[in-house]
């Protein structure tokens, strides 16, 4: 059991008889190595950062199966688990609830300069200005990726009074998001042009197996300057860090297509808490970003315990 998933996950797996061991530490692939050439494990039970290469899999003979404790696979080399009869599985369900809510608290407080405020008001600046601040109400989200979370934020944002745009090259989800009631938007280029929120749900590979590595581009980003000063023209990125290059984003910003924009996943992301790292957005005021807590709750943890287990 590595990368700390919740400890109900230890008590989930002795009661139906499975005896867990955690490191002391998050392995990288040597040190995983090392570990499943000395120990007999059948099982991996595991979240979204240490990667499961040939390399570990050949450590593992007894390996039966990889259980991410995560909605994302794309940290398993999924063809190398077919090819050694290993499974792989994942839980799509058990996170929604709390990624929805921190979109909901990011896409307020940014459409509302909230984080700005905050820290004029610290360093005594008493702004009240309702310049580039506005309602949600009436305004057009533009969902990139209509699954499992997408879905859900949709149906959130809705009930709040927006109206919603949708991209998903999925016929299923086309056919779901028509069927909501939601506009369907035949191109990524469109769905900036069209909303003045764009928020980004999909995952590391699309349904036919190609990587989502930068869907998106700067000419995707500056369709969003359209809509002008009467828009918040806010990015939301709560799906995978590269999904775009960060320096597109960076320049979309610059350039004023995209008035502010927040971040919960990295192109590079740190394997533990006292790994290096730098956050490409440090620089710009305009981007704020979260460390990767979509599913990190005190609800969320618990719920994926008890689904993995």
């Amino acid at each position: 059991v590595i990368e700390n998933p919740d400890p109900t996950l230890d008590d989930h797996l002795r009661a139906i008889g499975i005896e867990p061991f955690r490191p002391a530490t998050t392995p990288n692939e040597a040190e995983l190595v090392r570990l499943l050439e000395n120990e007999p494990f059948e099982l991996i039970y595991k979240r979204s950062r240490v990667e499961i290469t040939p390399r570990v899999l050949d450590a593992a003979p007894n390996l039966f199966a990889v259980m991410l404790c995560c909605i994302g696979d794309d940290s398993v080399d999924k063809d190398a688990c077919a090819a050694r009869g290993v499974i792989v599985t994942n839980d799509p369900i058990s996170n929604g609830r709390s990624v929805v809510e921190l979109f909901v608290g990011e896409v307020v407080c940014l459409s509302r300069r909230v984080f700005e405020a905050a820290g004029e008001t610290n360093h005594h600046v008493f702004d009240k200005s309702q310049s580039h601040r506005f309602e949600i109400l009436g305004k057009t989200l533009g969902v990139f990726g209509l699954g499992n979370i997408g879905k859900q934020v949709a149906q959130v944002a809705e009930s709040l009074g927006m109206r919603i745009a949708f991209h998903d090259n999925r016929e299923v989800a086309r056919e779901v998001g028509e069927t909501m009631g939601w506009t369907y938007v035949p191109n990524v280029e469109a769905l900036f042009a069209c909303s003045d929120i764009v928020t980004c749900h999909v995952s590391a590979y699309d349904h036919e197996g190609r990587s989502n590595e930068r869907v998106l581009r700067y000419d995707h980003f500056a369709a969003m300057g359209a809509r002008g000063d009467d828009s918040p023209r806010i990015f939301l990125n709560l799906a995978r860090g590269n999904i775009y290059a960060a320096e597109d984003l960076v320049r979309a910003v610059e350039d004023g297509h995209i008035a502010r924009a927040m971040v919960d996943v990295y192109p590079e992301e740190p394997r533990d808490k006292a790994s290096p790292w730098v956050n490409p957005y440090a620089a710009h005021p305009q981007i704020y970003g979260t460390p990767h807590i979509g599913a990190a709750t005190l609800e969320a943890q618990p719920r994926i315990a008890a689904y993995v287990a």
